[in-house]
């Protein structure tokens, strides 16, 4: 088998002429949880495209979260946390961050499976089909998250 080799003619372009990355000063009453959730952006999210990168830092610097935006639609933006940082000083920091909060009070949506592997980190599985929905959550309870957002999407009503 051979390992497959980037052509010579790829671009190595500066990432700042090809990825939009927009910043987002949070109020201090949300929670990384509320950002999370695709009704938050309602108000800014014709000015966001799939694709695009947001760091959301609440006003306080209590918490500062990098996001990649998979869909956008109408009043809504769906996405993934790519990395957060929680500051150690703020001590309600730690109770806003789902990573935070305790793996007893999220229950794994039925027909979904969360496990763990060295090399993809926490991901959610379909049960039947036997399908990996995502994967590289940096903790339990975010792939959790993950299950129960894709839950809700898959089984949204149709408008």
């Amino acid at each position: 088998m051979t390992a497959l080799v980037l052509p010579a003619s790829t671009n190595v372009d500066p990432i700042e002429f090809n990825v939009t990355t927009r910043f987002v000063r949070v109020p201090v009453n949300f929670t990384v949880t509320d950002i999370l959730r695709p009704s938050a952006w309602a108000h800014i999210a014709s000015k966001i495209q799939t694709g695009n990168e947001i760091v959301a830092m609440r006003a306080d610097m209590a918490w500062r979260v990098h996001l990649l935006v998979f869909e956008s639609g109408p009043g809504m933006l769906k996405v993934h946390v790519l990395g957060m940082w929680l500051n150690p000083a703020y001590s309600e920091a730690a109770k806003d961050a789902p990573a935070e909060s305790p793996v007893e009070d999220l229950e794994v949506p039925d027909g979904y499976s969360v496990n763990h592997a060295p090399k993809t980190g926490w991901r959610v599985w379909l049960k039947d089909p036997a399908v990996e929905v995502s994967r590289n959550h940096p903790t339990k309870n975010a792939a959790i998250l993950a299950a129960r957002a894709h839950f809700q999407s898959a089984n949204a009503v149709a408008a």
